[in-house]
């Protein structure tokens, strides 16, 4: 009997044990879980302040409206909009990725489309998308690495 009591105490040691650090390793996971999801939502807050301010499409266009419903928090997809030499300039972007990457993505190519228009200011929409293909690349090393799973796509 005594036999079989130390078994028992000895497996009930063991899954207090194990229960220990089952809980532990899930309030790691929450705190984890906690830290993702503020970044995420800091990430969001980033992202929505490139996309275009309603007064500067109403500014643009009499008429207009704006579908933008991304798969996740933070993602790949974005519009653009400018003025530069009397000509309005609209592109609609989507980028190689889904949430965190393609939101990264989506920072790189709204920083490029400025500085592409409006500091380098091209204003032909094949000229705007060359150019713009042509620093993604040099920016993610493509050609050097020959790395080409990440990419723009968009319409101007």
């Amino acid at each position: 009997m005594a036999d079989n009591q130390a078994i028992l105490k000895k497996a009930l040691e063991k899954l207090q044990t194990s229960e220990a650090r089952v809980k532990q390793q899930n309030e790691q996971l929450r705190q984890r879980e906690v830290q993702i999801t503020n970044s995420i939502r800091a990430a969001y807050t980033i992202q929505q302040s490139i996309l275009p301010e309603n007064h500067k499409l109403h500014f643009n266009f009499s008429e207009y409206f704006v579908i933008y419903k991304p798969r996740d928090v933070v993602s790949g997809d974005f519009y653009w909009v400018d003025t530069f030499r009397n000509k309005v300039f609209v592109a609609a972007v989507d980028c190689t990725g889904h949430g965190v990457p393609g939101a990264f993505m989506s920072l790189i190519g709204n920083s490029l489309l400025n500085v592409i228009i409006k500091n380098w200011r091209m204003d032909h929409p094949h000229e705007v998308l060359a150019q713009l293909h042509e620093e993604v690349q040099t920016l993610l090393r493509q050609k050097a690495t020959g790395n080409h799973y990440v990419a723009l796509s968009g319409r101007l």
